[in-house]
């Protein structure tokens, strides 16, 4: 496990107060340190928790990211369709390029009813083809969903996927 698997586990019995004084405190640390960067520095390369080394401007991303999906995982409320078109579609294009550069899954088609775009994950002639509403095709794909709201083509049923991070 992790560091930051640990943290998150370690933390994950603490109650709503906590947790919001915590998103509280660490969203006003970050947005002080954000002002602070020197303008240079954000094109520096930082190596994440998961090894990957990215120009420390994507740090912003990130933080939303995390903090939108994290969201949806309290189970507060706020839902995939909750987050914002563009950071819907954003992060549907990263994931499908994740996935499509790793040979442990299912070849797909994914076609969102209500942007009308196709995303493809292709290994063989016969993907399996899902329809569903963008936000809910992300909510699947990163595992925030068990995907009862998307369609398969001709009553299949999803293909498992493997973990994203």
């Amino acid at each position: 496990m992790t560091v930051r698997a640990e943290e998150i586990e370690a933390g994950s019995g603490r109650g709503a107060a906590d947790l919001v004084a915590d998103v509280r405190h660490s969203a006003a640390q970050f947005a002080m340190e954000y002002v602070r960067m020197p303008a240079e520095a954000w094109y520096r390369i930082v190596r994440w928790t998961s090894g990957q080394e990215r120009p420390a401007l994507r740090a912003a991303d990130s933080r939303l990211t995390e903090v939108l999906v994290h969201h949806v995982d309290l189970r507060a409320g706020y839902t995939p369709n909750h987050w914002p078109p563009g950071f819907v579609s954003d992060m549907l294009t990263r994931v499908i390029g994740s996935f499509t550069s790793r040979t442990n899954v299912a070849a797909m088609r994914c076609y969102a009813r209500d942007t009308d775009i196709w995303y493809h994950i292709e290994r063989s002639k016969d993907p399996a083809v899902i329809h569903g509403m963008q936000a809910s095709l992300l909510a699947w794909l990163i595992g925030r969903s068990d995907g009862a709201d998307l369609w398969p083509q001709d009553g299949a049923a999803l293909p498992t996927l493997p973990p994203l991070f």
